[in-house]
């Protein structure tokens, strides 16, 4: 799926969200999967795409970083994102 354009950046400090068609209309979503697309959808509008944390997203849309795990494996079994996984180095 085509990413929509980024928008600037509100009084919020986040971009407006866009939700496309397929994604506001698709039946096995919930509400709050359908907000999250559009969040992770402009967060990623960089080259690096989006890098947020399951806990900055869920905070974004109200829920656990659980619950927004369990969201991002529903919109990419979908298909409507795809993800890849990089382990972050530790201190000790």
């Amino acid at each position: 799926m085509e990413r929509t354009n980024y928008t600037e950046r509100n009084s919020f400090g986040l971009p407006n969200i866009v939700i496309p068609a397929e994604v506001l209309f698709h039946p096995d979503l919930t509400s709050r999967e359908k907000i999250l697309f559009g969040f992770i959808n402009n967060l990623a509008y960089s080259e690096q795409g989006c890098w947020a944390s399951n806990k900055y997203l869920g905070g974004l849309i109200g829920v656990r970083p659980d619950t927004t795990s369990t969201a991002i494996a529903k919109l990419a079994e979908l298909e409507f994102i795809s993800l890849e996984y990089h382990t972050r180095g530790t201190d000790e």
